[in-house]
């Protein structure tokens, strides 16, 4: 009995081990199919590098780990599978986040951690930022000098992080961070320069009492939200905002935030909110030419360009990340003769020049002062890194 109770054990943990190595085995010829399948392709940008895969054509050793990473990652066999599982397991039975880069607050809020990416974001206790600041102090107001020389106007519009509208739904340690940011130096400085500067925290945060101005499970605000930082920008720029008898909504689609989708699983449900559009709006979009050198061209595949005909009103050329997109830009564009729509996180002179606008405006949500350095005049076409 001995003998075939230990038979019996062997052969459970050889079939254990077979079934295992076989799905490893399977697992690891699927995703060496789907590389060789998209290495055939020449739609795969990811896979550019790879397909140079000698030591005379590498344009970098120290870059193969990560670009190794990025091919492959993305193509492992049941790759989908295994995350939402595991992201279920962590939130759900564990109530932690499975990834550094989302933070779980309370009642279903979530919120982006911009500390996880430490190579781009600098921790205000890192001594690298101190220079990095020195960049944007000493950018701006080189910015407005060499507009002014063109009777161009500068107008700065920080869009502000959701942790720093709603703070109270943080998870508690995140709670207790009271001291200023780099942002508040920044805004600081820029008004004692001179320049013209819109922290939208300031309308923002009185406003959340009128309903939910950012999505709970998104890094962007909602429709309202867009809606008061438009008024915000309006005041700045000495324009009256328009009035609500030019807004209408209602109900509109759900959205599955952008958070939910870092987190890989997430227990709620897409999120409504409500829709709003200008009513009759007097600015009508336009086609618009390719913008932009051979650097920065990537970036300006979606430039978007509005005109309102027969309207004596200023130029405008707006650089904008995420937060300036679609609704906030046709709002602004209602005060303009033209207004041109810039999906970039730096001033280029070559559209400058090239447009030759009344105004200019820069909108950066504020973890970019940290994320970024800043582009002056005289320096060469720079690509953006965070849209």
């Amino acid at each position: 009995m001995l003998a075939i109770a230990g038979w019996l054990i062997w052969l459970s943990r050889a079939a254990l081990v077979a079934a295992f190595a076989g799905m490893i085995g399977w697992i690891g010829y699927r995703t060496a199919w789907h590389i060789r399948e998209d290495l055939a392709s020449d739609n795969k940008p990811d896979l550019r590098d790879l397909r140079a895969f000698h030591p005379t054509s590498w344009r970098s050793w120290r870059e193969l780990p990560g670009d190794l990473e990025t091919a492959f990652v993305p193509r492992v066999e049941g790759r989908d599978i295994f995350v939402r599982r595991f992201s279920r397991f962590k939130v759900s039975r564990l109530e932690v986040s499975p990834t550094p880069r989302v933070l779980i607050g309370d009642d279903g809020w979530l919120y982006y951690n911009h500390e996880a990416e430490p190579q781009t974001y600098y921790l205000q206790s890192d001594p690298r930022l101190a220079d990095r600041l020195a960049e944007w102090k000493r950018a701006m107001p080189e910015w407005q000098t060499w507009l002014a020389q063109r009777n161009i106007k500068l107008v700065i519009l920080v869009a502000p992080n959701k942790q720093s509208v709603y703070p109270e739904h943080l998870p508690p340690l995140e709670r207790k961070r009271t001291s200023a940011t780099p942002r508040d130096e920044l805004l600081a400085y820029f008004k004692s320069a001179g320049l013209t500067a819109c922290d939208f925290r300031d309308a923002l945060i009185p406003a959340k009492s009128t309903g939910a101005l950012y999505f709970r499970t998104d890094t962007h605000w909602m429709p309202a939200g867009v809606k008061v930082g438009y008024a915000a920008s309006a005041r700045t720029l000495g324009w009256e905002p328009m009035g609500p008898e030019r807004f209408r909504g209602g109900p509109g689609p759900t959205k599955v935030g952008d958070l939910q989708h870092l987190l890989g699983w997430w227990s709620g449900d897409p999120e409504p909110f409500d829709h709003i559009e200008v009513v009759d709006p007097k600015s009508k979009a336009i086609r618009l030419d390719q913008v932009g050198d051979d650097t920065a061209r990537l970036d300006y595949l979606d430039a978007r360009a509005y005109e309102r005909p027969q309207f004596v009103g200023p130029r405008v050329l707006l650089f904008h990340d995420s937060f300036g997109d679609g609704l906030f830009a046709e709002m602004l564009a209602e005060h303009a003769a033209r207004l041109v729509a810039i999906p970039s996180n730096h001033l280029d002179p070559a559209v400058i020049e090239r447009e030759k606008p009344d105004i200019v405006i820069l909108e950066i949500v504020e973890r970019l002062f940290q994320g970024i350095g800043a582009r002056r005049p005289t320096d060469p076409p720079r690509r953006s890194m965070v849209r």
